[in-house]
């Protein structure tokens, strides 16, 4: 997948084979957590299993940052926005606030 334009970059590897890669928003690790922050307004197929260990790779400018972890979760969180038309009708759309991933950090 060519990511052109991102400034961050994340990748799921196992056994050496990408099993996903996607544009980043954010990244935190804390308390041998790490969450990633996904680009994306749409939920995504999730090649990973629960509790599986897996190699993540975090690509910055000038900068990969490896670490090896326990995937937990994927979080979507879905909010509803009310708008009233222009002929006054009030019409609800929803959005995608977040889309991210968890995992328990070995090494």
């Amino acid at each position: 997948m060519e990511l052109e334009g991102t400034e961050m970059t994340m990748r799921i590897l196992k056994d050496g084979n990408v099993l996903m890669e996607q544009p980043l928003s954010r990244f935190i690790i804390q308390e041998g957590n790490l969450s990633l922050g996904i680009k994306s307004k749409q939920m995504l197929d999730i090649p990973m299993v629960f509790m599986g260990v897996y190699d993540i790779e975090i690509i910055l400018p000038g900068q990969t940052i490896a670490k090896k972890g326990i995937y937990n979760s994927y979080n979507y969180v879905v909010f509803s926005s009310t708008v009233k038309d222009e002929d006054g009708q009030e019409r609800t759309y929803l959005d995608c606030s977040d889309n991210g991933l968890l995992f328990r950090i070995l090494g």
